[in-house]
């Protein structure tokens, strides 16, 4: 099949991009590198004659033109492509707001326009501070449209309203998959994401910084269990239906810090730091409606863990 992924040099297309190469399918990369790297993809371009890589921004008409169905039929299409971090809510913000809307626009029309299903990233970042336990996809969220994280939460709630708009209007075959807390091997060392700092900075024996109590909980999903969960949903997965993607394990974000500590065998110390933006104090997805396709989560977290220390050392 020829598959598009649009965020394709980022952590989770990246990934995406190497399982579906080694299936036997032709990959059509789309990133503009903001937060995405050309790292991500040399060993795909190297290895992979069926691994095509554009520098596109998905709100461009460029890239609409690029994908016509006169030029290239596409099978499906995973509308990744948004910037990431926390902290890029602010700096990046108009980025972010431009991305999940004319951006979207642009790959449900592709999907529209190739008769393709195509599976749509959103983010647990819709629940905003959730006030109900586990999350499920009927839950609306306890979200402010003018926080500091609302570029991304609010920009990812539009998309999904696009998404339903696409499938009522246009009978497009669009699914939304929930993506909570991924992590694994091609996260930047750079990004703020806690998996990324904390292993960064344990490997060079200095200070662990935890954002506010450390207290706060998430779900950490191993990018391979992520994957497996987007090529779910895109094979299994019904029209306009949403899917939370991730761990049903809640961890402290002290907790990861000891743990990545102990399996970096780092003298690093654990220190508190006042948060640079708003957080969010618990997630946790219900992941009943994935389990249903025949998803499970394979990778526990220690493994994982490793799996990625592994790579931060190999590569940087």
């Amino acid at each position: 099949m020829n598959i598009l992924i649009t965020g394709g040099a980022g952590f989770i297309g990246s990934n995406l991009a190497e399982r579906l190469l080694k299936e036997g399918h032709k990959v059509f990369a789309v990133d503009n590198l903001i937060t995405g790297s050309e790292d991500n993809i040399r060993d795909l371009e190297t290895k992979y004659p069926d691994f095509k890589f554009f520098e596109l921004d998905v709100i461009s008409q460029e890239f609409s033109a690029e994908f016509q169905p006169e030029h290239i039929k596409l099978d499906q299409i995973f509308h990744l492509a948004c910037p990431t971090g926390v902290l890029n809510c602010i700096a990046l913000s108009e980025e972010m707001i431009d991305t999940c809307s004319f951006g979207s626009k642009r790959a449900l029309e592709l999907a529209r326009e190739h008769s393709c299903p195509i599976v749509v990233s959103s983010t647990a970042e819709v629940y905003g501070d959730p006030e109900v336990f586990p999350q499920v996809e009927s839950y609306n969220g306890n979200v402010p449209t003018t926080g500091e994280r609302s570029a991304y939460e609010e920009g990812k709630r539009f998309l999904e309203a696009m998404v339903a708009m696409f499938v009522r209007k246009y009978d497009v075959d669009a699914k939304i998959a929930r993506i909570f807390n991924s992590y694994g091997p091609r996260m930047n060392v750079s990004d703020m994401r806690v998996h990324a700092q904390f292993i960064g900075s344990a490997l060079k024996n200095e200070p662990i910084s935890v954002f506010g109590n450390g207290r706060q909980t998430r779900t950490f999903c191993y990018v391979t269990d992520t994957i497996d969960g987007l090529v779910k949903i895109m094979d299994k997965g019904a029209k306009g239906e949403i899917y939370n993607l991730g761990s049903d394990k809640q961890t402290t974000v002290n907790d990861l810090a000891k743990m990545v500590k102990k399996l970096t065998n780092s003298s690093s110390s654990i220190e508190h730091v006042p948060h640079k933006i708003t957080d969010h104090k618990n997630r946790l997805p219900s992941v009943e409606k994935l389990k249903d396709l025949g998803w499970t989560r394979q990778v526990e977290l220690e493994t994982g863990i490793l799996n990625m220390i592994d790579y931060v050392k190999n590569t940087h």
